[in-house]
């Protein structure tokens, strides 16, 4: 993969990138660790969690560390990372409310050479922040996001190192005014306070990891009502997983489910024009009747077209209703339907009574 004795991380970057352009849609990307993990756990973490999941948005990307092979474009799909000091111009900067980094009693700085990354966590509603301090040192910052209102609800900050290594945080006086907890020793070095520990130092804010498994079970919930089972390798997975992750942010289930079901616009479901014009409320207003090629009128599911996305294989979702749900199977030859009660389905002028809990065809092509 490229020569890795090249000056900087930008030329080695370039330099895969530009081989990876010249596969097709369908190429296929293979990251094969022969002893990079080992002496170089900073490039290795650089290749496998940054640029890999980067690339994982246009080709498919196996990693083989030892005898393992890992696929990540199912792993991508949920994340939307960005990584800095590389191919970007923006500064890095240390993470508020952090002022000094201490391994193994030397001072580390975070600047526009370092190399750090930002993650949106889509299953669970956090930034993820990670900084390569050394070739065995990072650190991360975790910090958790309320829905709705999109205000920081708290932060986790972990470092940690593949050895023993004595390791010191300070906190600056923004992060005093905030009460913390720590599994590391309280230490006056100096003028400064420092959290002290080896191999593994955390600091979260009071009550994180209660917030953090409350948001885990919205979120949790959020995606089994809105949840989509594609076709294998269908290209735009990743941007649906995205916009109901944004949508989320900003409105109530109820609101969504609405925007889902109003009369579909000329861009509903044309994720292709996200690359250079549209936002996502146009893309998902009217997505559950494009999708289903049908809506709801006073309690029975009315098909009225076919299903406009382009089918490539077996779709499957469920819709959550107020007082009943029912799962729809789409292939290019058939539709069916599964209610959790019984349900009435107008299809081609035919009324048809589904029966709970049985498959039910609605149409099919001869």
């Amino acid at each position: 993969m490229g020569h890795w004795t090249d000056v900087n991380y930008q030329k080695v970057y370039d330099k895969l990138t530009l081989a990876c352009e010249s596969l097709d849609a369908n190429g296929y990307i293979q990251i094969i660790d022969e002893g990079l993990a080992e002496n170089n756990q900073t490039k290795w973490t650089i290749l496998t969690q940054l640029w890999a999941y980067h690339w994982a948005k246009s080709w498919q990307v196996a990693i083989k560390q030892a005898t393992q092979w890992l696929e990540i474009n199912e792993s991508a799909q949920w994340c939307e990372r960005r990584c800095y000091g590389l191919n970007d111009k923006m500064d890095a900067r240390i993470p508020i409310p952090l002022v000094k980094i201490s391994v193994n009693q030397q001072d580390m700085t975070v600047n526009e050479q370092s190399i750090w990354s930002i993650s949106e966590e889509y299953l669970y509603g956090c930034q993820l922040t990670t900084y390569v301090l050394t070739n065995h040192c990072q650190l991360t910052v975790l910090k958790l996001r309320s829905i709705g209102t999109q205000q920081w609800l708290g932060q986790r900050i972990t470092m940690t190192t593949n050895h023993a290594t004595p390791m010191a945080l300070a906190l600056s006086n923004q992060g005093d005014q905030v009460a913390w907890t720590s599994n590391g020793q309280l230490r006056q070095i100096g003028q400064q306070t420092f959290y002290v520990s080896h191999d593994r130092l955390v600091l979260e804010t009071h009550l994180f990891k209660g917030k953090l498994g409350q948001q885990r079970g919205l979120w949790q919930r959020y995606w089994q009502l809105f949840a989509i089972t594609w076709e294998k390798d269908y290209r735009w997975a990743r941007l649906y997983q995205h916009l109901m992750y944004e949508i989320y942010l900003r409105k109530s289930i109820q609101e969504i489910q609405d925007l889902l079901w109003e009369p579909p616009l000329d861009v509903t479901g044309d994720f292709s024009c996200l690359a250079w014009q549209c936002d996502w409320q146009p893309v998902l207003t009217g997505f559950w009747r494009q999708l289903i090629g049908g809506h709801m009128i006073d309690g029975q599911l009315v098909i009225v077209d076919w299903p406009q996305l382009p089918l490539l294989g077996k779709r499957e979702l469920t819709i959550h209703l107020d007082q009943q749900k029912f799962k729809v199977r789409l292939t290019e030859w058939q539709m069916a339907v599964q209610p959790s009660k019984p349900l009435n389905v107008v299809s081609q002028q035919r009324q048809i009574l589904c029966p709970r809990q049985c498959w039910t065809v609605i149409w099919q092509n001869s």
